[in-house]
């Protein structure tokens, strides 16, 4: 039970982890909530948590372009 427990935290981050780990500002991720826009997300009362698999599968929604790409 434990184990499973410390394996759902290390998969949710904070406004301010995911801040840090993908370099996205945190006041620009509070932004998009408040459009509902964005990553999607959970609150655990006050606490806005992001699971690391909706954080790839959002960035990897919006990718630019380049003309190396194309």
């Amino acid at each position: 039970m434990m184990e499973t427990r410390k394996n759902i935290i290390k998969e949710a981050y904070t406004p301010n982890e995911v801040a840090f780990s993908y370099g996205v500002n945190a006041g620009h991720l509070a932004n998009l909530r408040t459009m509902r826009k964005g990553p999607r997300f959970f609150k655990v009362g006050r606490k806005v948590l992001y699971f690391r698999a909706d954080l790839e599968c959002y960035f990897k929604k919006v990718p630019v372009e380049t003309r190396d790409s194309i």
